[in-house]
């Protein structure tokens, strides 16, 4: 007795092997964000320069692709310290 398949059933069955197979890729461990001419690693934060002023910004992953996760914290500003005004240390 010979038994044939309509082309729906091996469509099914085919597609219950796909799922049973997922095939998936990952993104590599060198993963960078870019940023006008900087590339910055994941898991880096740094203060981006954005037309609406500067964002706090960290370079992590999602969904399998690098993408910037804009923090609530200001970006951090430095400054320069005036010298204090007291006598310099002499070297002997």
């Amino acid at each position: 007795m010979k038994y044939r398949l309509s082309s729906t059933k091996a469509l099914l069955i085919a597609a219950g092997f796909t799922a049973l197979f997922p095939v998936t890729s990952y993104a590599g461990k060198e993963c960078t964000c870019r940023f006008k001419e900087m590339s910055v690693p994941e898991g880096i934060t740094v203060c981006l320069n954005l037309p609406t002023g500067n964002v706090l910004a960290t370079c992590s992953r999602v969904l399998n692709n690098t993408s910037w996760k804009f923090l609530e914290q200001e970006c951090p500003l430095g400054s320069l310290e005036k010298p204090s005004t007291s006598a310099p240390a002499r070297l002997s």
